[in-house]
Parts: C-alpha cells; structure tokens; sequence
C-alpha cells in the first residue's frame, strides 16, 4: 500500500479511501481479484503448474494460494483446471 501511494504521490490512508469509493472494493481485494483473474487465465491457456502459477501470481507457499483461490472462485485450482478440460465451465 505505501509503495502504491507514494509512486502516485498520496497518502497511504487517503489513497485507499478513495479507491474504495471509486472501485467498490479496497485496494488489497482488487489485488486479490487480479491476481485470481491472472491464475484463471493461466490455468486455462498454459500447461504450467499449479506450483508454479501460484508464483507467478505472487504466492510463495503453494498453500496459502490455494486457500485464497479456493475462497474466491469457490472451487480449488485443480477443480477449475479439471473442470474445464471437461468442458464444464464456460469461458
């Protein structure tokens, strides 16, 4: 957050104030969200690992990105991988 607001010149507490108002969410959910968008897309179009989207997308420990993934798309990363090789879910 601190490097974010100092690269746009604003306090930390006002930027994440006025993301929130204008995006909906905090700054650390979209973040969240975009790196989820990012592991979706990667577990769809490349043949890499789990393991190794997961840092990609900024999670060291293969655990934790689970977890999150499994949070915000509501099935783990190897469901939504099996799920589409199936062609159960829709791009």
């Amino acid at each position: 957050m601190d490097d974010i607001a100092q690269n746009v010149h604003l306090n930390p507490d006002y930027l994440t104030r006025i993301f929130k108002k204008e995006v909906g969410v905090s700054i650390s959910r979209y973040i969240i969200y975009r790196k989820m968008d990012i592991a979706k897309r990667l577990l769809l179009e490349t043949d890499e690992s789990i393991g190794e989207i997961a840092l990609k997308v900024g999670y060291f420990n293969y655990s934790s990105f689970n977890r999150i993934f499994t949070k915000f798309v509501n099935m783990s990363p190897q469901q939504f991988k099996n799920s589409h090789k199936n062609g159960l879910l829709c791009r």
